[in-house]
């Protein structure tokens, strides 16, 4: 059995600085400390940018809490997670999370991170578990998971939405009928939060209420299916947030932004004017991600303030990806003909985020 390496053994023990040197790759491939310099200006080559996870595995969905990976398992069927500076030795299981029946497969979806405890929808309904491994200690939060959407994540509290409200349960359970977040709304994305506030997209458009439900949601840029005055951010599809800006991807394929005070529609600034296919669009205060079907399904960078011809970061061909302070943490794309039986290739890899302007 290979001996574990003396920097790791050091990460363990508490010390900060081992654990954050640059010797973070448990298989870093030749080149890569190259392709990690590499990473403000383009994208590592396929062979010079490390993975992180065992074998062949699948991955559908991918986050970061800032120490840890979790992701969904198409191989294995499971939530599985990692710390990310030491992924090989501390890959944690978190119990099944479905199988296929007949032509359909019942799998997990919707996977998220309170400051605790991971959370999932399964075919059973939503789960909690420590973020250590479940260890007989995970909780069903709601049942019937068919009905809930929008599962999302933050602080101690969990939130989903069902066809009439916006609910809010503490991530170690509540009652069989949760407070309600939003009586009467609706979403189908994602939550995003910041202080004390959780927004979201409804069909009115951008919303905000206090995260505790003690205030009344407010319109702050008012889209969705209601009257705009700018066609082509008539649907908001992906929200992103920081301490003073909205940013979202229009229907268009164009990226805007506002005031986190929110702002009328014609006053929006395109950020992003390509009108090209985007997806799984993230913002950090490094800048905003997104991958876009133009760069054949690369990660692109831009920065906060909007640039006309985005950076590519990774490769061509990902399925999903995920930030934390120093790194951009990706899956590649497996064959879709033959999702079931797929198996190579598809692990998660890792390179610096960019730190200069594109």
């Amino acid at each position: 059995m290979k001996q574990a390496p003396f920097w790791y053994l050091l990460c363990l023990l508490g010390t900060v600085s081992a654990c954050s040197s640059s010797v973070e790759l448990e298989h870093p491939a030749p080149g890569s400390e190259a392709a990690g310099a590499a990473g403000a200006s383009a994208a590592c080559a396929d062979a010079t940018c490390p993975e992180l996870t065992l074998g062949s595995e699948r991955v559908l969905e991918l986050l970061s809490d800032g120490t840890r990976l979790y992701w969904i398992s198409g191989t294995q069927f499971q939530v599985r997670g990692c710390i990310a500076k030491a992924c090989a030795q501390s890959l944690v299981s978190y119990g099944a999370s479905g199988s296929y029946v007949g032509s359909s497969r019942q799998r997990l979806r919707n996977l998220d991170v309170t400051g605790e405890r991971v959370v999932w929808k399964s075919p059973a309904g939503i789960t909690s578990c420590p973020k250590s491994g479940c260890n007989d200690q995970s909780i069903l939060l709601a049942s019937d998971s068919v009905q809930w959407r929008g599962l999302s994540a933050s602080g101690s509290d969990v939130y989903w939405s069902s066809d009439l409200d916006i609910y809010r349960c503490a991530d170690t359970g509540c009652s069989s009928i949760p407070n309600a977040l939003a009586s009467g709304e609706i979403t189908e994305s994602k939550l995003v939060f910041w202080g004390s506030n959780a927004y979201w997209i409804s069909l009115e458009g951008i919303r905000r209420a206090a995260r505790d439900g003690s205030m009344l949601p407010t319109t702050l840029v008012a889209t969705g299916l209601a009257s705009a005055n700018r066609s082509e951010i008539a649907i908001i599809d992906e929200l992103g947030i920081d301490a003073e800006h909205l940013y979202w991807l229009g229907n268009s394929g164009q990226i805007f932004g506002c005031p986190i005070e929110g702002c009328a529609p014609e006053a929006a600034t395109v950020l992003v004017p390509t009108e090209t296919e985007k997806y799984a669009f993230q913002v950090d205060a490094s800048g905003m991600y997104w991958i876009d079907k133009s760069a054949d399904g690369a990660v692109v960078h831009c920065p906060l303030t909007g640039c006309t011809e985005p950076n590519p970061v990774t490769p061509a061909g990902v399925r999903d990806f995920a930030l934390d302070e120093a790194s951009l943490y990706w899956t590649d794309n497996f064959p879709e003909a033959n999702v079931q039986n797929a198996n190579g290739g598809i692990n998660i890899r890792r390179i610096a985020k960019p730190t200069t302007t594109p």
